[in-house]
């Protein structure tokens, strides 16, 4: 079997497909240029044979196609066509029709779990906290950040221009604290922006991004992050979040899925993650969350913070993690942090015409400032795909 990625040249719109030997496999793309990146998923060389259809080929495999949808389902008949025939076909994706994935989680084969450096002494950390409008959020969120045990930390605020009187009230109340500050900076959404600005008054040499729409569930999570980022060979330490239902939320990024970085086992039920080798251990990963990810302050500045020009809003946290390796640190995934996260309550649309134009803007400089992460992982399984954050095997 071979892995055939294909990238479209002016946009590096990637798609990733799975072919058999011997197996004849129809793919529709619109004109362009494309590069093809193959890997021998079996052992081997890579091989495949690429040929063009002539018009009349193409005239006969949709009437194949339209007579094998004559013993189906109506709907079913309906919905395929729609497939073959929905604008993407133009848009710059791949569409590949005999792929199929496959139905196993990974769960075999066993990660070589990670241990923390013990501290004579706790080092104090800072946590940053970007916020504008869901003051419900952020007030739980810092309510949750009262139970920490056994590590110093002050609670840096950035208010990227709250409105809502009844925000500006929490912020107000929250201001008084003595662990507190708070920063305005009205200006259109950048998250990195955001976390750099607070990283800049930080006291401590510990930073900790935090998404106020985190919330901690016991008090030991910060402490277990912070023993990790002790290791000599680390830079930067992220955890193990949940969605509300008990769900997972990410356990770790791999950089070259596609069409772009994604988090594994997502969604899956507390019995996988809880017993699931990938999930329930502390082990080196490409990248972590944003959301929840504490830095040695040293090394942040050191490989020049967050990117505010290329990923203002999406892979700013890929892309931190990636140079952060590149200058020979790792980065752990430690699920003995593990925080709940209402992902994305207080976001735009992600949907919307406008910010999937922004995305793939944001994807294309991803692809090139980052070729070889956005393509191999260094510790994601080889024999999973590409194609989806399930965990499936190819």
């Amino acid at each position: 079997m071979v892995e055939v990625e294909m990238v479209e040249t002016s946009s590096l719109w990637r798609s990733v497909l799975y072919v058999r030997s011997g197996q004849d496999l129809t793919v529709f793309i619109p004109s362009g240029t494309y590069g093809l990146f193959l890997r021998s998923i079996t052992g081997g060389d890579p091989r495949i044979d690429i040929r063009r259809m002539s018009g009349l080929q193409r005239l006969g495999f949709y009437i194949v196609k339209a007579l094998s949808l004559l013993g189906r389902p109506p709907l079913d008949s309906i919905a395929i066509l729609k497939r073959l025939l929905r604008p993407e076909i133009q848009t710059g994706r791949i569409e590949a029709t005999t792929v199929k994935p496959a139905a196993k989680l990974l769960v075999e084969g066993k990660a070589q779990p990670l241990k923390p450096q013990p501290e004579p002494v706790a080092q104090p950390v800072s946590i940053i906290i970007p916020t504008k409008t869901r003051e419900d959020l952020l007030d739980a969120c810092i309510a949750s950040l009262d139970r920490i045990e056994g590590v110093p930390f002050e609670i840096i605020i950035i208010d990227n221009g709250a409105e809502r009187p009844q925000m500006l009230a929490l912020l107000e109340r929250l201001g008084n604290r003595s662990d507190t500050r708070i920063i305005r900076l009205d200006i259109p959404f950048n998250f990195s922006k955001l976390c750099n600005a607070g990283a800049d008054i930080a006291r401590y040499d510990r930073l900790l991004f935090l998404n106020d729409d985190v919330e901690a569930r016991d008090g030991a999570w910060l402490a277990n992050m912070s023993g990790f980022l002790a290791r000599a060979d680390t830079g930067i330490v992220g955890a193990r979040l949940l969605y509300p239902s008990g769900d997972l939320q990410h356990a770790g990024i791999a950089s070259h899925l596609t069409p772009g970085p994604g988090h594994p086992f997502r969604g899956v039920p507390r019995e996988i993650w809880e017993v699931h080798p990938l999930l329930n251990e502390a082990r080196f990963v490409d990248a972590v969350t944003g959301a929840c990810l504490l830095a040695k302050r040293e090394v942040f500045k050191r490989v020049g913070g967050f990117n505010e020009r290329d990923f203002g809003i999406s892979l700013n946290d890929v892309d931190l993690c990636l140079r952060v390796r590149e200058v020979g640190l790792e980065v752990i995934y430690a699920p003995q942090a593990t925080l709940i996260h209402k992902e994305s309550q207080s976001r735009r649309d992600e949907g919307a015409p406008q910010e999937q134009v922004r995305y793939r803007r944001e994807l294309a400089a991803y692809y090139h400032r980052h070729p070889q992460g956005a393509r191999l992982s260094d510790h994601y399984p080889t024999d999973l795909r590409r194609d989806t954050d399930a965990g499936l095997r190819i």
